[in-house]
């Protein structure tokens, strides 16, 4: 489900899909200038977040990194409300145990063929967001740039990757491997506190901040097989993450603009 390919092809649709709306970016005769006043604006945005776990998150992972793609729309009240998405991903696991039951006594996993099995434990996750926010000028090059405030609501889900590196072991492949991945998932706060810049030549916007995450979560999975019980605790799990990414604002036409088409 969070395999490698999914996580490149989600970053290359994002960074394609960024650039091919970019081209529009050049088209500014008509538009609004940010400059002169404080202005609404729908703002495209790529972003990167290194991430530091906390409570039940940290006793399963370690740090992790997630990199997503969103929509804001800033009104000309500096009001913001946006929607984003986050894929995770992190090369740490702390849970103790989760395949020892397949180990051998050296740590390997033996493949049918009586070769070792190359295996490594990972962290993949994704988290969606409603979020509503308040920029309140300073220290910019005009009053769509200041202090970024912001408070949302999503969900959050996480688990424990098991990569074969292209081998093949029948009791971590298909529906096995569901018995040991842990997969996790619920309802999720955000605040987030940081600074947007929106430049007034249009070519320099980006934000940049600290975000902490909330989330209540719970397995997923009817069994564990290591454990040979099912895990029936509510999970809370905490991220505190630094966070920054790219704008591609989309200004308004003055109203006494004209196209003609032909």
């Amino acid at each position: 489900m969070f395999g490698s390919n999914t996580y490149f092809s989600y970053i290359f649709f994002s960074i394609f899909f960024f650039a091919i709306l970019s081209f529009n970016s050049f088209d500014v005769k008509a538009q609004v200038s940010p400059k002169d006043s404080v202005v609404s604006v729908s703002l495209v945005q790529l972003g990167y977040t290194y991430q530091i776990p906390f409570a039940d998150m940290s006793d399963r992972f370690g740090n992790n990194s997630a990199i997503g793609a969103g929509f804001t729309y800033k009104f000309r009240n500096n009001i913001t409300l946006g929607i984003f998405g986050r894929f995770r991903l992190g090369g740490a696991v702390n849970e103790e145990g989760v395949i020892d039951e397949l180990l051998t006594e050296d740590g390997w996993l033996i493949g049918r063929d009586g070769l070792y099995v190359d295996y490594r434990l990972g962290q993949r996750g994704w988290t969606t967001s409603i979020s509503l926010g308040k920029v309140i000028p300073a220290f910019g090059p005009n009053d769509n740039s200041g202090i970024w405030l912001k408070a949302g609501a999503g969900f959050l889900s996480h688990k424990i990757y098991i990569d074969l590196e292209d081998d093949e072991y029948p009791p971590l492949m298909g529906e096995y491997v569901k018995g040991y991945d842990r997969l996790s998932a619920g309802p999720a706060l955000s605040q987030f506190i940081g600074y947007i810049f929106l430049g007034s030549d249009r070519l320099v916007n980006f934000y940049a901040g600290v975000e902490l995450k909330q989330a209540w979560t719970y397995n997923l999975r009817k069994w564990n097989f290591d454990t040979n019980s099912q895990e029936t605790d509510r999970r809370f799990d905490m991220l505190l993450g630094i966070k920054a990414g790219w704008f591609l604002p989309i200004y308004p036409r003055r109203a006494d603009s004209f196209d003609f088409y032909f």
